[in-house]
């Protein structure tokens, strides 16, 4: 669900959508077409997404709105996210929008297994993440991000014991951070 993400970050900033006038759309897609229109004010993406490009063709330029990036504004994103954190976004000709580094608000995605999924089906899948960061990144620009040496996490969620088995092979267990 996109909704605790998407109050995420204004909510580093002390913004409850109590103080922001929402606009209701069915997809973070329709948000950004929204205010290519002028029919909102700000919209939601990913850095470096194509859409952004699209739209700030349209409007003629964009601007990475910055966070509050210290403590109470991390601890006020997490009250939302609990995982996020911050990392630098760099300007770039693939980060349009980005005019100085910039925080922004990052989180993981997770790939969720039942306990009832064999030991050997979770380690292969998790394997073959670990071992192919370029196909994935070609299927999905965003996975260029992905840092295989980070998959294991310290979250407060039981892992599976087919992925615990190729972290341990893999030297990523137990997790760093």
């Amino acid at each position: 669900m996109i909704a605790p993400v998407v109050e995420g970050v204004p909510a580093a900033d002390g913004l409850g959508f109590g103080k922001v006038k929402g606009v209701a759309v069915p997809s973070i897609v329709r948000g950004a077409d929204d205010f290519a229109t002028g029919k909102a004010e700000a919209f939601f993406f990913g850095v470096g997404a194509g859409k952004v490009a699209e739209v700030a063709a349209k409007v003629g330029g964009l601007r990475l709105l910055k966070v509050d990036d210290t403590a109470a504004g991390l601890d006020r994103m997490r009250n939302l996210v609990p995982p996020s954190y911050f990392t630098t976004i760099k300007p770039s000709k693939r980060n349009v929008g980005v005019v100085e580094p910039t925080q922004v608000m990052t989180y993981d995605y997770l790939f969720l297994a039942g306990a009832h999924v064999s030991d050997d089906v979770v380690y292969e899948v998790t394997k073959t993440l670990h071992g192919n960061k370029k196909a994935l990144a070609a299927s999905f620009g965003l996975l260029n991000r992905f840092n295989p040496a980070s998959m294991a996490k310290n979250l407060d969620v039981p892992y599976h014991p087919g992925a615990i088995r190729f972290y341990r092979e893999a030297g990523l267990w137990p997790p760093k951070k």
